[in-house]
């Protein structure tokens, strides 16, 4: 299994495809829709991945997925809608998990919500360079200059 990536009206979507080999010719066929780039750009969520798992009907190594989309090449368009999108989705799924019972070891709800989803800070720290070379020109070693 592998993801692909198809351009459609100049939008970037994943999808979850498996080759095989049938009469010495390759037949690729599409397992799941995973969505569009910028979404998943920080890591597939769960619900998706428990969504892809339910329809296939196995376990999948969702870390080596994750790092096929996180070494691919971001857009700007892209990046726009991310920074629009990405943090504030963040801070709603945390938010959002409050109502759940205490993590095994923990004494109180606070712990859970300092936790980050795998790769949220990566992520974030990616948007905060790409926003500061836009924004900042090096004259020398360390001195910037505001573009």
């Amino acid at each position: 299994m592998y993801v692909r990536i198809k351009t459609i009206s100049g939008q970037r979507y994943l999808y979850l495809v498996e080759g095989k080999r049938v009469s010495g010719k390759v037949e690729q066929t599409t397992l799941c829709y995973l969505g569009p780039l910028w979404k998943l750009w920080a890591g597939v969520p769960p619900k998706t991945r428990r969504k892809v798992e339910a329809r296939i009907g196995k376990r999948l190594d969702w870390k080596s997925i994750t790092e096929i989309i996180i070494k691919t090449p971001i857009l700007f368009d892209e990046l726009q809608q991310l920074r629009k999108y990405q943090y504030s989705e963040s801070l709603y799924f945390r938010k959002k998990k409050r109502k759940l019972p205490l993590l095994p070891g923990s004494r109180n709800k606070r712990e859970f919500l300092k936790q980050r989803a795998e790769g949220e800070l990566d992520a974030l720290a990616r948007l905060a360079a790409l926003r500061f070379a836009q924004t900042f020109e090096q004259i020398d070693e360390k001195t910037y200059r505001m573009r």
